[in-house]
């Protein structure tokens, strides 16, 4: 540790924002800026400095000291070490297709440059590149874009398992919240995963004195009341599951277009959007989804041979799930939640 006494201290001036996190992002950047600069005159060694900052309000006279904020990529959800150990080992059985391994650890190097990188425009545009060079180019029409070719490639995968993403994160976020009421709640229910089980909870009238019981303790949880609901009447009639997966494929062509655009303002005019860091996130979700499930399938029980075969073998999966849910005159019963709406 430095002698106070002879320590550096880097001040950044004339940084007007509305609160001090955007301050130190933008005084941060100033000096990255600088250090970047510098390289081009010096190689061997990188300007460096500590995550301590103070930032001075000068409108109300006042200091808060600041902390490093949460990279951008380690907003996620991550396995535990033993799974992730398990899934390291399906990787590491998979020894046919030298273009499918090939393919995946060109994509799996780029996702982990993103993940070391502190900057904000390396991560996208290391996310973006990864994840389209999984994307099979000779699945392309002839009259649709490239952008076109990449939403339509990556809905079938980030579409299929949505439903029991939002089922999963809402049984996590209870648990959380009070998980001996939840719990209470689900005792007597039937069903192999706890979201099969929140499902039957949510919409079969025999459960509805639990479901009472659970919604009245939320109280003036107002958030946990509105996502309940809202997710009670997604799934609880195929048509509005069908409504909400077109929904959901709309927006993801919208963000994925956006992501899309980010790239080409960094590359072409140097600027990086103030929404840049939301986007990492969210391209950073996508790749994480398209790669663990080729890899899945790729795994005994092996399913596909190829990133192409992956892909389309998804879309065929997605195809016929969504088929399955626009039967007419189908209803949820207990018989068949779990082969409806539970993909993953």
């Amino acid at each position: 540790m430095p002698d106070p006494e002879h320590a550096l201290f880097a001040v950044a001036t004339d940084v007007s924002t509305k609160d001090p996190y955007s301050a130190r992002d933008l005084a941060e950047y100033r000096l990255k800026l600088c250090s970047t600069l510098l390289n081009l005159f010096h190689h061997k060694e990188n300007p460096s400095w500590r995550s301590e900052c103070l930032v001075y309000d000068v409108s109300r006279n006042a200091i808060k000291q600041i902390s490093i904020p949460i990279n951008a990529m380690h907003k996620c959800a991550d396995l535990k070490p033993e799974v992730a150990s398990l899934r390291m080992q399906m990787l590491l059985g998979i020894f046919f297709g030298k273009q499918f391994i090939r393919k995946i650890c060109s994509s799996a190097q780029l996702h982990s440059m993103a993940l070391t990188s502190n900057s904000h425009e390396n991560q996208i545009l290391n996310l973006w590149i990864a994840l389209e060079s999984l994307i099979p180019s000779e699945t392309k029409q002839d009259d649709a874009s490239n952008i076109e070719h990449i939403a339509k490639s990556l809905a079938p995968f980030l579409n299929i398992g949505y439903i029991e993403k939002l089922i999963y994160n809402l049984a996590k976020d209870l648990l959380r919240w009070n998980s001996r009421a939840v719990k209470k709640a689900l005792r007597g229910i039937n069903g192999k995963k706890f979201s099969e089980k929140l499902i039957k909870l949510m919409i079969f009238e025999e459960y509805k004195p639990q479901r009472d019981a659970l919604t009245a303790s939320f109280r003036d949880f107002h958030l946990m009341t509105d996502r309940f609901d809202f997710l009670s009447t997604v799934v609880s009639k195929p048509a509005n599951t069908i409504e909400a997966l077109d929904a959901h494929q709309i927006r993801l062509a919208w963000q994925i277009r956006r992501i899309y655009r980010t790239r080409n303002i960094i590359v072409h005019s140097g600027k990086t959007p103030s929404y840049t860091k939301a986007l990492i996130e969210h391209t950073h979700d996508y790749l994480d989804t398209v790669l663990l499930l080729l890899v899945k399938l790729a795994s005994n029980p092996k399913s596909i041979n190829s990133v192409a075969q992956g892909f389309k073998y998804v879309e065929m999966k997605y195809v016929d799930f969504y088929k399955s849910l626009s039967t007419k005159n189908l209803v949820f019963t207990e018989a068949n939640i779990e082969s409806l709406l539970l993909m993953k």
